[in-house]
């Protein structure tokens, strides 16, 4: 005799939004964990110029991009959303640096996976994406030098409007926050 039961589980797991800081590559970049999502202060000084927007093409998602589009020290962040959603995505270079700002979803594939790239201030301006984005995909968001530029910046991104809920963190293959439907049957 077969018996199915069903049962729901809430997995609700509470992560901390602070100590994921970018990193010089996409994998392993770290998981974004809430949004808004704030970095006051870091740097592209030290990292590697790994990606170069210039050199793959222009962006097929569209934007602000100039010759020198992301020919300089880079570092990298990463997320997924739960379901589509708005966002923005803003830097804000210091002390007259030259950053561009880009989000793809295949590291290997600039151009051609490019959801949007913004490298439309002068040195110190401040760039920023808005687009949706699609759910369960991963998205790399790369602050790279305009022109071989590097330096300090400070960085976010948000939700736009607020309050969409878009972001889901999967752990374990469970989205934080969701409910899961299980059925098992035995026999």
């Amino acid at each position: 005799m077969k018996r199915t039961w069903s049962c729901w589980l809430l997995v609700a797991i509470s992560v901390p939004a602070s100590g994921q800081l970018p990193v010089d590559t996409c994998p392993p970049a770290p998981l974004i964990q809430s949004f808004p999502f704030i970095l006051n202060a870091e740097t592209t000084v030290g990292a590697v110029d790994n990606y170069n927007l210039a050199s793959a093409g222009t962006c097929a998602g569209g934007g602000t991009q100039v010759p020198g589009t992301g020919n300089g020290p880079d570092v990298v962040l990463h997320f997924v959303t739960a379901k589509s959603c708005t966002l923005s995505i803003n830097l804000f270079p210091f002390a007259g640096i030259d950053l561009a700002l880009y989000a793809v979803t295949n590291c290997a594939a600039l151009a051609s996976t490019c959801s949007r790239v913004s490298d439309a201030s002068a040195a110190g301006g401040g760039e920023v994406l808005n687009f949706t984005v699609s759910p369960l995909v991963d998205y790399w968001v790369i602050v790279d030098g305009s022109s071989g530029g590097s330096g300090g910046y400070g960085f976010n991104i948000v939700e736009n409007p607020p309050g969409q809920g878009c972001l889901g963190i999967f752990v374990d293959g469970f989205e934080r926050g969701s409910t899961a439907n299980w059925s098992v049957t035995v026999g």
